[in-house]
């Protein structure tokens, strides 16, 4: 007899058997009927049907119901999950919903789809389209305040701007971006720009 087998044993009879000798027979059958309770949840894997002091439970068939209810909530959720990133991606570019929002709702879709253990390849590719847009967003950002500043020579903003490409992951590094201030000082607004892309390259998260 291995020891889940004694423990299991235990469970049942150990608190009948004490309220029996002292002489309460309501809570010995409250105990039994707990104890085959507590048995039958240990052993959920190995039983079809569970019978005895009372109780009466079809746990295997009542865990596949509960999986098979996990997977339709997983066809349910997958959709609506894509369609809600692929809309923080592309909505509002212009305006509307600001970037913190939209980055604080995809981390919570991700928990959920993680929760769920969602894996789809529509679904990778919508929060992979996400992290795209928004690191270009960033350098975006540099060349519009650049242009605003009216920093750097003619050719040399040309060069900055022609780096988005919103359609390519092939992002420029941070000294490819320095290197076109070569000779001009970068302010400190720019840099702290230029900060928060590098920082959202590497993590994938705003940085302020």
């Amino acid at each position: 007899m291995n020891i889940k087998n004694i423990i299991s044993i235990l469970i049942i009879i150990g608190p009948g058997l004490y309220f029996g000798y002292v002489g309460k027979s309501t809570e010995m059958g409250l105990a039994i009927l707990s104890g085959a309770v507590a048995v039958a949840f240990m052993n959920i894997d190995k039983i079809q049907r569970f019978k005895g002091a009372g109780f009466e439970a079809e746990m295997k068939k009542a865990v596949e119901d509960a999986y098979a209810t996990i997977e339709n909530l997983k066809e349910l959720a997958t959709p609506l999950i894509i369609t809600v990133v692929t809309n923080l991606t592309y909505s509002g570019r212009l305006g509307g919903m600001d970037p913190h929002r939209k980055h604080r709702f995809k981390d919570e879709l991700k928990i959920i789809s993680d929760k769920l253990l969602i894996t789809d390849s529509e679904l990778e590719d919508a929060m992979s389209n996400f992290h795209r847009y928004h690191t270009w967003d960033h350098i975006s950002r540099i060349a519009d305040e650049v242009h605003k500043e009216q920093l750097l020579s003619d050719e040399h903003r040309r060069k900055l701007s022609e780096l988005r490409d919103y359609s390519s992951s092939h992002f420029p590094s941070v000294n490819e971006i320095k290197n076109l201030f070569i000779g001009t000082p970068i302010p400190e607004r720019i840099q702290d720009l230029i900060d928060d892309y590098d920082y959202y390259l590497k993590n994938k998260k705003l940085r302020r």
